[in-house]
This record gives C-alpha cells, structure tokens and sequence, in this order.
C-alpha cells in the first residue's frame, strides 16, 4: 500500500525488536490494523511475512514446528 500511515511509535518499537533479533508479537482486537502493520514492515524490510493465528487448537508443533505423538487408537 503506498499510502500506508506510519505510527511513529510504534514503527519504533517494531523496528528496535527486529534489530535485536527478537519476535513481534502483536495482540488487539479484530480490525485494529495488526496485520497490515506488520506486513507493511516486512515489506519494506523485504523480509518474510508470517502469520500465525493463536486460538484453543493452536499447539506448540505449530509454532516451532516438530513431531507429535498420537494414540494408535
């Protein structure tokens, strides 16, 4: 989006994150403008964008990826 409106503050905050190689975690309500901030972010830092939606049948295998046990029943 071309015409994005930066928030000053927060820009910072996101960026300060980044350089210390540390996550972006963002939370809101729906509608907020989380999403499209952070991929507005990556895109002018030509870095990946990636969403992951936490909700009850988020587990951790999810996230960081790995195996899981099942029941053979």
């Amino acid at each position: 989006m071309p015409n994005y409106r930066w928030q000053a503050k927060r820009l910072k905050s996101a960026l300060q994150a980044l350089n210390r190689g540390r996550p972006i975690w963002l939370g809101g309500p729906a509608g907020t403008g989380k999403t499209e901030f952070i991929k507005q972010v990556a895109a002018k830092l030509g870095r990946a964008f990636v969403r992951v939606q936490f909700d009850a049948s988020l587990e951790a295998y999810h996230v960081i990826g790995g195996e899981r046990v099942r029941s053979a029943t």
